[in-house]
């Protein structure tokens, strides 16, 4: 008697999904904590200084929900949940890249704020520059991610509601 021996794929289905709206769950709260650190700074700081582009662009927002997406639609069969996961990711891309743009564009200038004088002011400003070229890049592959998902979307069938705006 012979009987059907369970797939590697197959014995994880039910744990694609869990895994893909943990995986959502968590670049949500980094955006929405990152956020709430805007308005209740958890220390007293400037005005300046409560703005941090690495809540919105880190690691986790950059991968996480990418990572969703695929694991839902690439990894096996495309689950019946994948267009709304796919939509989360957007909706998250979308919060993060808002976030993370007005974040780099309020700090910008007062990264160059406070130097040193003397030899030690021009190590400063190397690595103010160093970190405004990495936070635009990161800024760069969260809108590639965004767009990754996008298409992801788009092949789903998703699409996104048009606003229609009448001028008067």
């Amino acid at each position: 008697m012979t009987s059907a021996t369970p797939n590697a794929s197959g014995a994880s289905v039910p744990l694609r999904p869990l895994t893909a709206w943990a995986l959502l769950l968590f670049a949500a709260l980094s955006v929405f904590f990152g956020f709430l650190a805007w308005i209740f700074p958890p220390s007293r700081t400037d005005f300046f200084g409560r703005f941090d582009t690495e809540s919105f662009t880190g690691l986790a927002v950059l991968v996480a929900p990418l990572l969703a997406v695929l694991l839902v639609t690439k990894v096996g069969p495309v689950l019946s949940q994948a267009k709304l996961v796919s939509l989360a990711a957007l909706g998250i891309y979308g919060a993060a890249a808002i976030f993370g743009a007005l974040a780099f564009l309020i700090t910008f200038a007062s990264r160059f704020d406070g130097l040193e004088g003397g030899i030690y002011a021009f190590g400063g400003v190397i690595a103010q520059f160093g970190d405004i070229l990495l936070t635009l890049l990161r800024l760069a592959l969260l809108v590639l991610a965004m767009l990754w998902t996008y298409q992801i979307f788009n092949g789903l069938g998703g699409r996104l509601p048009h606003l229609n705006v009448d001028a008067d």
